[in-house]
């Protein structure tokens, strides 16, 4: 099973990556490359350092959880394992491969369970902030969310099943469920957690708006964090490694919707994935550090 479900992202991959590239060749050449040249050097090293503030905004979320339950793990291996996690998400063909990096990385500090509890409830926190924006999605795009909603809710339903079948998977969630709970005895330091996540949606979606103004799209705020919302749930549909090119696709959609010419959409679709791509390779000298016993122990006297 997870032999063809491997093959059935790699399909939609190349099926989605077809299709942009098709909508590329589409493009009168001097149009597209009339709104590459409207991104500026300010606004695309203004947009990277926007994205990666919103990286080490998630590195401190994280470091959060784990003070918060006693897990002795300093900020700067949690920013750097942050890094390290992302790109290995964004370079390896699965986002799980990020998450996994992590987990390794805090091995010398927590089990295994109680690792992969502070990964997950991390990434459930900054999944609740992203939904949380949902009402700006509704503002910009309300007629066409009611579809939308049906069509995604069909993937959860498949995992669910999946996981109701696996009595290994149900019996390790039991085990899990227990580490878990270690957050629901901290409530302040989940409040904490989902102040954060919050915080650290605003440098990304600032970014992208940056970049979309200055190619000339007519969008405020608020309707880029509504597409965003829409992009980032394309992305996560179990269709193509890491969302690579669904989520290019499906923004070049949402913002021809908004008044943007398809030449300006492609180009902010493939900017922002570069850029964002760009912020990551940061994370690739501390890869090797996140296994264990590739490095020393280290001293977090100084956190």
């Amino acid at each position: 099973m997870k032999h063809y479900a491997a093959w059935g992202k790699t399909a939609g991959t190349v099926v989605s990556l077809l299709l942009l590239l098709w909508l590329l060749s589409q493009q009168p050449w001097a149009t597209l490359w009339a709104a590459i040249r409207r991104l500026s050097l300010p606004a695309l090293v203004g947009a990277w350092m926007l994205y990666g503030a919103g990286m080490v905004i998630n590195a401190w979320r994280w470091h959060i959880l784990l003070r918060g339950v006693d897990l002795p793990v300093s900020w700067w291996k949690a920013v750097r394992l942050t890094f390290a996690g992302a790109f290995a998400s964004n370079f390896l063909p699965s986002t799980i491969g990020g998450d996994a990096l992590r987990v390794t990385g805090i091995l010398d500090a927590a089990d295994a369970e109680k690792a992969l509890a502070s990964v997950v409830v991390d990434r459930a926190l900054n999944v609740v902030a992203m939904y949380s924006f949902l009402p700006l999605t509704w503002r910009t795009y309300g007629a066409f969310l009611p579809a939308l909603g049906r069509f995604n809710g069909a993937a959860p339903a498949g995992a669910m099943a999946w996981v109701g079948e696996n009595k290994r998977v149900r019996a390790w969630l039991v085990r899990f469920r227990q580490a878990l709970a270690m957050w629901g005895r901290t409530p302040r330091t989940l409040a904490a957690g989902l102040a954060i996540a919050w915080l650290s949606l605003v440098p990304p979606f600032t970014a992208t708006w940056l970049l979309a103004v200055a190619l000339g799209i007519p969008v405020a705020w608020y309707q880029v964090a509504g597409a965003t919302v829409l992009s980032y749930t394309a992305a996560l549909l179990p269709v193509s490694l890491n969302g690579y090119g669904v989520r290019e696709v499906t923004i070049v959609g949402l913002y021809t919707a908004l008044g943007a010419t398809s030449g300006q959409a492609l180009t902010l679709a493939v900017a922002t994935r570069f850029l964002m791509m760009l912020v990551t390779l940061i994370g690739a000298p501390w890869v090797s550090n996140a296994i264990p016993g590739k490095h020393p122990p280290e001293n977090d006297s100084g956190d």
